[in-house]
């Protein structure tokens, strides 16, 4: 893979400074939004397993089913945020593939440089296939790497909050606070790829 330069943000910022823009920003907006819910929807579930096993240990088999119909209607919305978060960064993705296409296409057929492309000192093979493959991949894992990056933030958040509330209603937590944020550090480098092997 070659090194990263700034001349990669002349090709990554044209398209958020296009006509374009504002349909690109406000697809963009929703999908952080769809991607703050999501991760509050993990909060959720995390203390809906505490006070479903609070009352499993307790031999309260009511108190279980009450907590069944909340814990559908939110794994049903939660899964709804989920596709749509994937289904407007799918729409983005295209949106902002087709633009760049049609931009660098342009440049490519414009003044012979097809022809110079080809035929000239600096030949490259299959550039228009080049320029469409390298388009959609740029796209794609710009996307992908920026959101990661936020939800990946948002959940360090979220979830140092709900630790930092848990260990002050804990006796001992005064030792444990300088073993807290070392904690949450590690469990949010390590904890997303241990769950892929």
């Amino acid at each position: 893979m070659p090194p990263h330069s700034l001349s990669d943000w002349k090709v990554i910022l044209p398209y958020w400074l296009s006509e374009e823009k504002w349909r690109a920003f406000a697809m963009l907006g929703g999908i952080i939004g769809l991607s703050f819910l999501y991760v509050r929807t993990a909060v959720w579930f995390g203390k809906w397993n505490q006070s479903f096993f609070d009352a499993m240990f307790a031999f309260r088999a009511q108190d279980c089913l009450s907590l069944l119909p909340s814990y559908l209607l939110m794994a049903t919305l939660s899964s709804a945020i989920y596709v749509f978060q994937v289904y407007l960064t799918q729409v983005l993705s295209m949106r902002w593939r087709l633009w760049n296409t049609r931009v660098y296409l342009r440049q490519y057929l414009s003044n012979e440089t097809y022809y110079r492309l080809e035929h000239g000192q600096e030949q490259a093979d299959n550039p228009d296939q080049r320029i469409a493959d390298d388009l959609s991949q740029m796209t794609i894992w710009t996307l992908k790497l920026g959101l990661d990056a936020i939800q990946a933030v948002t959940t360090l958040i979220s979830f140092s909050i709900v630790l930092w509330d848990m260990a002050a209603h804990c006796p001992s937590a005064g030792m444990a606070m300088p073993f807290i944020f070392p904690a949450i550090c590690f469990s949010a480098l390590f904890w997303q790829p241990c769950l892929r092997l």
